[in-house]
C-alpha cells in the first residue's frame, strides 16, 4: 500500500463491476479501500488490517458493495456504508470485524444493508446505524454474532430514520447489548439470544417483524 493515503481508491463508471480477491491490505494512513464511484464492487477472500480510517470506505451512490469471506480488523471503523444520493447498497456474508475503534458494520445516511453468517466482536459497537439528517438508514441482520463490544448493535437517528432488524443471532457479552435512539425490532416468534451482557437493552423495542 502507498505510505499515506487510501491503499485503494475506486473511481470507476455507474455501471462498472470491480472486483478485489484474495488481498492482503496491512496499515496505513485513511482507508484500506475507498469506492467513490462504481456499480458493483466485490470484495472477496481479503484481510484488511490497521487502517486510520475505515478499512473499506463505500461511498458510490446507487452502487452495490458486496463482502464474502473477509476479515477487517483494528480500524477506526470496520466498514462504512454511506451516500449523499441515490442508496448506496451493501450484501455481507461470512464475514468478521474485529478490534474496530468504533464500528465493525457502520451503515451511515443512505444506506441500505444486509448482513449475513458474520460476526463483530471487541468493536466499540458491532453493528450500528446511524444518520443525522432525513436520509434514512436500514440494516438488516441474520445470523450474526455481536459479542464482547462496548455496544452490540446500535441505532441513532435525530430527523431520518435509522432501523435495524435481526434475526437468528446472538448478542452477548457486550457491555450494552442493544442501544435503540432510532428503530430496532425482532422477530416474532422471538428467533435470537439477547443475554449474558451487562445490560441487554437500552430503549425499547419496535414491534417484531412477524415470521412467515
Amino acid at each position: 500500500h502507498p505510505p499515506t493515503g487510501d491503499a485503494i481508491t475506486i473511481n470507476a463508471g455507474s455501471t462498472d463491476t470491480v472486483i478485489l480477491r484474495g488481498l492482503t491490505l496491512n496499515g496505513g494512513t485513511n482507508n484500506g479501500i475507498t469506492a467513490n464511484t462504481v456499480g458493483q464492487l466485490f470484495v472477496e477472500h481479503c484481510t484488511i488490517t490497521g487502517y486510520t480510517l475505515d478499512g473499506i470506505l463505500f461511498q458510490a451512490s446507487g452502487g452495490t458493495l458486496f463482502m464474502r469471506d473477509d476479515d477487517v480488523r483494528e480500524c477506526v471503523n470496520g466498514v462504512q456504508v454511506t451516500s449523499s444520493g441515490t442508496t448506496a447498497r451493501a450484501v455481507i456474508r461470512f464475514c468478521s470485524f474485529d478490534a474496530n475503534v468504533n464500528s465493525g458494520v457502520w451503515g451511515f445516511e443512505g444506506a441500505i444493508i444486509t448482513v449475513t453468517d458474520s460476526e463483530a466482536s471487541g468493536n466499540g459497537t458491532g453493528f450500528n446505524a446511524e444518520t443525522f439528517t432525513t436520509a434514512n438508514v436500514d440494516m438488516t441482520l441474520e445470523h450474526v454474532q455481536a459479542v464482547s463490544n462496548n455496544v452490540g448493535l446500535e441505532t441513532d437517528a435525530i430527523t431520518g430514520t435509522a432501523t435495524i432488524r435481526f434475526a437468528n443471532s446472538v448478542v452477548t457479552q457486550n457491555v450494552l447489548g442493544v442501544s435503540i435512539f432510532g428503530v430496532i425490532v425482532g422477530t416474532s416468534p422471538a428467533t435470537s439470544v439477547v443475554d449474558g451482557n451487562t445490560i441487554n437493552f437500552s430503549g425499547i423495542l419496535g414491534a417484531a417483524t412477524t415470521l412467515y
